[in-house]
């Protein structure tokens, strides 16, 4: 289930550390900083319409 998640977050860490000229250290904060771009990023996936909302609160609803 989060292996996706990690993934993204590890590839955009390493995309920051790169933006940032490979300098040692604030791997920590380009971490972090992935974390959370990464959770605004699923917070506005929603489409116009919400249907996936719709469609989510059917599945829950039938477990």
């Amino acid at each position: 289930m989060y292996e996706k998640r990690d993934i993204w977050i590890s590839a955009r860490a390493y995309a920051l550390w790169e933006e940032n000229g490979r300098t040692d250290g604030g791997d920590r904060e380009h971490w972090f900083q992935a974390i959370q771009e990464y959770e605004l990023m699923i917070q506005t996936q929603a489409s116009p319409d919400g249907s996936e909302i719709l469609a989510s609160r059917k599945h829950d609803s039938r477990n």
